[in-house]
């Protein structure tokens, strides 16, 4: 993906759903998970102490919803395993034959019903019955005695107390499944949203000029990057002539763009065709391109025709703009030139620097000078590294004669040797 496309989908476009990647996550996670990954800031938990808050609730949820699997399960247990047998014998001395309630007695909750209590000594057969009988008394003593005790309220006191010992079991197995998972989203989207910032962050003066200034862009990348830098640091004491790059691109495109529309409309008939000024300016734009000095005189003199007319039209006094912004862009189109020199001498002095046979690398500084020796960079940061490369191929030149002529020295001293 492009920088542009990598910014689009941290800024814009919706995360996807853990769903697809882990299709049995809970629905309360899920909605945790979205609410983390939301763009806009004010969406999401405005405090860590709100994100732990909603994490203990999650936690508390899934903890009822596997307690109350846990109680299913252990229920059916106890009845599969304590109940005796209906065929038994045991089973039938269990069936009361009075001192019971009548089916339609209503019970106002202060006397507890026991099975033990409720029937008398001589209707119990065998042993294993009332053995059975006063395992239940106890049992349900014990819970009573538990009743006070306010666990949680998200689960009654007697599922609680009944199995405290299975909340115990869940508690690690629930908080080791959660707290990994949300620990790893919260890493990715802390990553995600330093890479945002680090994308947003606007350069620093001294890079931003860099790409200005050193940088060989079209004319659209070098007034936005020029407009950039104006915003930003207005009070830059390079701002000045950051000004005059953006002058110099603004130009550039006010002229190119008109050069295109004139040849154009060159050959339209009528009234379509071109004025006297629209078509002078075309001639000199052409001329621009073999001959930029010429072109300049040319272009001065429909400036000083034109200026004082008071009777150009609108489209008239455009040209007219664009012929003042002329000297603008061929200086902008001089410096283009120069930096793409700068380029390549950079390239071939690098190869002269890395050339250890001091033959080939007398004849590349030969090279370098003869092509670059007489360029004018000028006065920009550019220009200064064109002077400077140009003074350092003088200075290798240099040396690598003088260790030609050394190794020479070497051989006819081998020679006589």
């Amino acid at each position: 993906e492009s920088m542009e496309e990598s910014i689009r989908n941290l800024t814009r476009v919706p995360a996807t759903s853990i769903r697809e990647f882990v299709p049995d996550v809970p629905a309360s996670v899920e909605q945790l998970i979205r609410k983390l990954m939301e763009k806009s800031p004010q969406n999401r938990f405005q405090t860590a102490l709100a994100l732990r808050y909603k994490i203990d609730e999650i936690e508390t949820e899934l903890l009822g919803e596997s307690l109350g699997y846990a109680e299913s399960q252990t229920i059916e247990t106890s009845l599969e395993t304590n109940v005796p047998d209906s065929t038994s014998d045991s089973f039938e001395l269990l069936l009361p034959s009075k001192n019971l309630p009548d089916e339609d007695a209503t019970w106002d909750g202060t006397e507890k019903l026991s099975p033990a209590a409720t029937l008398p000594p001589n209707q119990f057969a065998n042993s294993a019955t009332v053995e059975y009988l006063d395992s239940e008394r106890r049992r349900e003593s014990e819970i009573d005695s538990r009743r006070d005790v306010d666990y949680f309220n998200t689960v009654t006191d007697r599922v609680r107390g009944r199995y405290e010992s299975v909340f115990k079991k869940q508690e690690p197995q629930a908080r080791s499944g959660i707290l990994p998972l949300l620990l790893s989203l919260l890493a990715v989207i802390g990553v995600a949203v330093l890479g945002v910032w680090y994308v947003t962050q606007p350069p620093t003066s001294d890079a931003l000029y860099a790409m200005i200034e050193e940088g060989n862009a079209e004319p659209e990348q070098i007034v936005a990057e020029a407009e950039k830098f104006l915003e930003l640091y207005p009070d830059d004491p390079r701002a000045k002539s950051v000004e005059l790059l953006h002058q110099m691109g603004v130009s550039t495109q006010t002229v190119r763009r008109l050069v295109k529309q004139l040849s154009v409309r060159r050959n339209f008939p009528g009234e379509n065709r071109l004025t006297e000024i629209e078509n002078q300016f075309l001639e000199v734009a052409e001329i621009a391109e073999s001959d930029q000095a010429k072109a300049l005189t040319k272009m001065a003199a429909l400036v000083l025709v034109y200026e004082s007319a008071d009777d150009l039209t609108v489209a008239e006094q455009k040209v007219l703009a664009a012929a003042k912004m002329f000297p603008l862009k061929i200086s902008s189109e001089k410096r283009s030139e120069a930096i793409a020199k700068l380029d390549k001498l950079r390239v071939a002095m690098s190869t002269a620097i890395a050339e250890s046979d001091p033959v080939k690398a007398t004849a590349i500084y030969r090279s370098i000078l003869s092509l670059y020796g007489d360029t004018q960079w000028g006065n920009s940061t550019a220009g200064k590294q064109g002077d400077r490369l140009i003074q350092d191929a003088k200075r290798g030149l240099q040396e690598s004669i003088k260790q030609n002529e050394a190794n020479q020295l070497e051989l006819i001293e081998i020679g006589v040797e």
